[in-house]
C-alpha cells in the first residue's frame, strides 16, 4: 500500500482560502459568546479570528489538523463535530462551518444543523461554507478530488435545513479567487470558459449565514 494521502493535498495553499474567509469575519465582531470553527483544518480563519480579537476555539477531528493548530498556539479540542455540539449547549455566540458539511450524509447534516441551533446563545450566528454547485468546474472536478466527500449540498437545501432546525436565513452568497487557482498564463481558457460556462464559473464557494433569533 502506498503512503496515506494528505488531507490538504488538493486543498490550495492557506492564503487562498484566507483571501476567501476573511469576508466572513465582520459576522462575528459582536458575536454574544466564543466562535467555534468546526472542520478547522490549518487554522487559518482561527488565525483571523485571534487577529481581530475575537475569542475562538478551533475543533478538527484529524490528527494532522490539530498537529497544524498546536503548533500555531491555538486553543483547539479534537472531537467529531457532531460530539462536540452535543457537548456545548447555548455557550456558543458563533459557528464557523467550512467545506465540512460535503462530508455528511443528509441525516447527519439535519442533524449538525439542529445541534448547532441548540449550542448558540440567542443572538448567535453561524456561516456554512460548501462547494458552489453552480460552478461547473468545482462540480466536474474539484469536488471530486477529496475521496471523503459524500455530496454537494446546494445552498436551497442548506436554506431548508436551516429553517427546520429554527434558524432565521440572514444572507446567502457564492464567491471565489476566479482565475487564479489556474494561473495567470491560463487567463485566456478561463475566460473563455466564463462565456461559456456562465457567470458562476470561477464563484468555487458557496455560503449560507444564518442566525438564532430566540
Amino acid at each position: 500500500m502506498g503512503n496515506t494521502i494528505s488531507l490538504y493535498t488538493f486543498a490550495g495553499t492557506e492564503a487562498d482560502a484566507s483571501r476567501i474567509q476573511r469576508r466572513f469575519i465582520k459576522h462575528f465582531v459582536s458575536a454574544p459568546g466564543p466562535i467555534a470553527d468546526l472542520g478547522c483544518g490549518r487554522g487559518g480563519f482561527l488565525a483571523q479570528l485571534m487577529a481581530a480579537g475575537i475569542p475562538a476555539v478551533g475543533v478538527d477531528a484529524s490528527s494532522e489538523s490539530i498537529e497544524f493548530c498546536r503548533k500555531r498556539g491555538f486553543n483547539i479540542v479534537q472531537d467529531e463535530v457532531l460530539h462536540f455540539l452535543t457537548s456545548n449547549e447555548q455557550v456558543l455566540g458563533g459557528i464557523f462551518f467550512s467545506h465540512v458539511v460535503e462530508h455528511l450524509n443528509p441525516n447527519q447534516a439535519a442533524e449538525f444543523f439542529s445541534l448547532a441551533h441548540r449550542a448558540l446563545k440567542t443572538g448567535g450566528r453561524m456561516v456554512v461554507a460548501t462547494p458552489n454547485v453552480l460552478d461547473l468546474w468545482t462540480m466536474t472536478e474539484l469536488f471530486w478530488l477529496d475521496t471523503t466527500h459524500v455530496r454537494p449540498y446546494p445552498l436551497p437545501l442548506l436554506c431548508q435545513y436551516s429553517s427546520q432546525a429554527g434558524f432565521r436565513v440572514a444572507q446567502t452568497g457564492t464567491h471565489g479567487l476566479g482565475y487564479r487557482p489556474m494561473g495567470r498564463r491560463h487567463l485566456p481558457r478561463y475566460l473563455w470558459r466564463r462565456l461559456i460556462w456562465g457567470k458562476e464559473y470561477g464563484r468555487s464557494d458557496a455560503w449560507i449565514l444564518v442566525e438564532r433569533t430566540q
